[in-house]
């Protein structure tokens, strides 16, 4: 049995709608915020959802939101300058992180670069992993779990 794939028109206006209602839920700096009234659009946690980089930002870029892509990836950048340890916001306290959401942001970083060839994205994969070592891995084993920081 033969398949038949989506015409390439309704697949391309499905795409262009998806990266213009993204685009609605960035803030003036180019990141993307946790929620949304899906009534009023108005948001509801400005948090950035730096955690879901690899998921989010190299989808944008392969369906067309490129612009998105590199407005989320300039903003992580800057907050992770701003404060290295820190890429959670809503899982509360500074002191304690989750190593799933540097695994997730680190494989997205790679992703992004490998798509973008932006080089900030490869330098900023390989401060985030030596740092990242030296704070969760103990032993030679990484921990999978909250890591205290202090």
């Amino acid at each position: 049995m033969k398949t038949q794939s989506p015409p390439t028109y309704k697949l391309r206006s499905e795409l262009d709608y998806l990266v213009d209602a993204v685009s609605r839920f960035a803030t003036r700096d180019g990141r993307l915020i946790r929620f949304y009234d899906a009534e009023t659009g108005a948001p509801v946690d400005q948090s950035p959802i730096f955690e879901d980089f690899g998921d989010v930002a190299p989808f944008l870029y392969v369906i067309g939101g490129r612009d998105l892509a590199h407005s989320e990836f300039d903003a992580l950048q800057r907050a992770l300058k701003a404060s290295p340890a820190y890429v959670n916001v809503s899982k509360g306290r500074q002191w304690l992180v989750n190593t799933y959401d540097w695994t997730d942001m680190l494989l997205g970083l790679m992703e992004y670069y490998r798509l973008s060839r932006r080089i900030e994205a490869l330098e900023l994969a390989d401060d985030i992993l030596g740092m990242w070592v030296g704070r969760f891995c103990r032993h030679n084993v990484a921990y999978g779990r909250g890591v205290k920081l202090g």
